[in-house]
């Protein structure tokens, strides 16, 4: 297995032997195509409502909504999704303009697609409360007509404002009415003069302008509402500042947290970086223009590769900056590279190039919808697709591809024969890292919005993994419940199991008497060291809590010391899994063993600043010992099974 490497700076503040994060299981990475959100940004997801306000609903185009949904309704409880599409698509769009026609803010839909036409924008010209405007910027002697202000943005004949000396409180002036405006000089005329003295930095009170954005969506509009905005690139409720974030947060959840859009961001033109735009005029309008692009996507868009390099898509004429952007962009399941807590990852789309390509006509309806496929299908794209998923998992050693058969595979027929499948798509240091299960299922149309369809077991599976968890990562994610399933593509019976178990191939089966399960818990290896999913979930947590658990180690001091805390972080670690029923025996001394010291780090690695650590554990469910190697060099830290180890 490849090394994992820690290659990020941190700080220290305390010796932290004994504390040692959570561990981190049952989170699934999806990929795929959806109505609305960022493209190519790895999203934070805790239920299926976050879900629908980021993503959208249920699509005739995209397997993914189906299978979030089912993966919390079988228990899951943290996802991410990584949206996908083509170059071509694009946001919609309008500018606000002042009275004088003059642009003031681009705004734009969150994510590109047809969604963004739906998305109505209101602007009130005033807000419904006052705020700070600005300040004065020179004195101003009673009977003044007029004010020098810092700034007039966003200020229009027939505001009012008011004045509160901050030196003097008493002196007071209410309601002014503003009757002329010198932009150039950044000076008001008044429709009666001061009665009071008013020194330079007085704030000046009025009204700003406030920002309603409306969607429909699949359960209920969503209503943004951005009162008390100002035009004043320097106010804390400039536009784009209170609208988008700053600086903007990647995760639309915590977006919406904060208060932010996500339906919509907001960009400053020419106009107001000059300082003295109008406030933007009164209006309600949608934003237009935009689309979803080319929805027949090859499969590198979703596994973000082609050949041996990445995947960098850029839509005709791209600019400078928009090249760079690409440049610097992990696409599809590539952008997994960068997050480090998944278990799992699946791209319920993966499937449809090839029906897109080769059984147009069973797709009426829809792609989803395909049904009747021909006979004998070659399925080039899935191949490829798949074996992309097990060699991402291989490469960055920490978690498990969940594979979906083709769909209407069957034993010697169907679209693809599903006992050659596994040979198609595994090689041997692949295998390990993922899993295969068949057949599609048949949700409840209730569930779906009255859609009848069969979707990719992958999002039924994740669910369970994740279930499973709650009673250990070392119990094998199988035999759990299904809720919301109500048939299987092919009713696969003991006789069929018999030939596709050995050969890797998990079944989706009705049993009597507990109805619809999982009936299988193996990778795709054939070496007995490899085979079974629940030893392969307990040695990949290992190695991701070694690595979230000794990131202080990066940079201390290689001596005695350092490795008599890394000795006792790393029992810490393992004891914490032993009670987790995640490792075998009732005791430390059956379960695991630690080693940092001399034998492990002797004399010549540590001239050389390195210190090593071996870690050897008993997955529960097996006798054989797994050992891992944690190397630690100056600002890095790795961690590693051996070979011939699992």
């Amino acid at each position: 297995m490849p090394a994992l490497s820690f290659n990020v700076p941190g700080v220290s503040l305390r010796v932290v032997e004994a504390v040692v994060p959570a561990p981190i299981a049952g989170v699934v990475g999806f990929v795929g195509q959806a109505e609305r959100g960022p493209l190519n940004s790895p999203q934070l997801i805790t239920r299926w409502g976050e879900f629908l306000d980021v993503f959208g609903g249920f699509t005739d185009y995209s397997y993914l909504a189906y299978a979030v949904f089912a993966f919390f309704q079988t228990g899951g409880e943290r996802c991410r999704v990584v949206r996908v599409g083509h170059e071509t698509a694009t946001a919609a769009a309008i500018d606000l303009v002042d009275d004088a026609g003059a642009g003031i803010f681009t705004v734009r839909a969150s994510g590109e697609g047809d969604w963004g036409r739906t998305i109505s924008v209101t602007v009130d010209a005033r807000s419904a409360v006052d705020m700070v405007l600005t300040e004065t910027a020179a004195d101003a002697a009673p009977g003044a007509a007029h004010l020098i202000l810092r700034t007039v943005a966003g200020m229009s004949v027939g505001d009012e404002i008011s004045l509160v000396d901050p030196t003097h409180p008493h002196a007071r002036e209410h309601r002014l009415p503003v009757v002329a405006i010198d932009r150039l000089a950044r000076r008001v005329s008044l429709g009666r003069a001061l009665a009071h003295a008013m020194p330079g930095g007085t704030p000046v009170i009025g009204r700003g302008w406030r920002l309603r954005v409306h969607a429909p969506g699949p359960e209920g509009a969503r209503e943004e509402v951005f009162d008390q905005l100002s035009l004043s690139l320097d106010h804390p409720r400039f536009a784009p500042r209170v609208i988008n974030g700053d600086p903007p947060l990647r995760e639309f959840v915590g977006r919406a947290r904060e208060g932010r859009s996500i339906l919509i961001e907001i960009e400053a033109l020419s106009t107001v970086a000059s300082g003295d735009a109008a406030r933007p005029f009164a209006m309600t309008t949608p934003l237009q223009g935009g689309g979803d692009g080319r929805l027949a996507l090859d499969t590198a868009y979703y596994t973000g590769r082609l050949g041996d390099g990445y995947f960098r898509p850029v839509r005709p004429g791209a600019t400078a900056t928009e090249l760079h952007e690409a440049e610097q962009t992990l696409f599809g399941l590539a952008g997994y590279e960068a997050v480090g807590d998944l278990e799992t990852v699946a791209i319920p789309d993966l499937a449809l190039p090839d029906i897109y390509r080769d059984a147009p006509g069973s797709a009426a309806g829809g792609v989803v919808f395909a049904r009747g496929l021909p006979a004998g299908l070659l399925w080039p794209s899935l191949i490829a697709g798949q074996r992309e998923m097990l060699a991402h998992c291989a490469r960055m050693g920490d978690r498990l591809a969940l594979l979906d058969a083709p769909p209407e595979a069957a034993i010697g027929g169907g679209s693809a024969h599903i006992e050659e499948w596994p040979a198609q798509i595994a090689f041997q240091e692949t295998a390990r890292a993922g899993a295969l299960y068949y057949p599609w299922i048949r949700h409840r149309r209730l569930d779906f919005g009255g859609r009848d369809l069969f979707v990719p077991p992958c999002g039924h599976v994740a669910g369970v993994y994740a279930a499973t968890v709650r009673r250990g990562v070392g119990k094998p994610p199988a035999n759990e419940p299904m809720p919301g399933v109500v048939q299987f593509e092919t009713a696969v019976t003991d006789a069929m199991q018999e030939v596709l178990n050995p050969r890797g191939v998990n079944c989706l089966r009705v049993m009597p008497g507990v109805g619809p399960r999982i009936w299988g818990a193996r990778t795709l290896s054939a070496d007995v060291r490899f085979r079974y999913v629940n030893v392969r979930r307990v040695a990949l947590l290992v190695v991701r809590q070694i690595v979230s658990g000794l990131q202080w180690a990066a940079f201390e001091g290689n001596d005695q010391r350092l490795r008599g805390r890394i000795a006792a972080a790393l029992r810490v670690v393992m004891t914490g899994l032993l009670r987790t029923g995640s490792l075998a025996g009732s005791r430390p001394e059956e379960a695991f063993f630690v080693q940092c010291d001399d034998e492990t780090t002797p004399p010549d690695a540590v001239d050389r600043g390195e210190l090593i650590a071996r870690v050897g554990f008993i997955p529960a469910g097996t006798v054989e010992f797994i050992v891992v190697t944690i190397q630690r060099t100056p600002g890095t830290l790795s961690v590693s099974v051996l070979e011939g180890a699992l």
